[in-house]
């Protein structure tokens, strides 16, 4: 299956939008588990 050079394009641009979300919300889930550690330790 030959990929069309403008799809290439497309496909990247979603992959990196996904990536940079994934991020985000990994880095919200980590602070939420922190907060949750530190009330749970009072």
């Amino acid at each position: 299956m030959k990929i069309k050079k403008k799809d290439r394009e497309f496909l990247k641009e979603t992959y990196q939008k996904i990536l940079k979300e994934l991020k985000e919300a990994d880095k919200n889930y980590t602070q939420f588990l922190k907060r949750r550690i530190k009330e749970l330790e009072k």
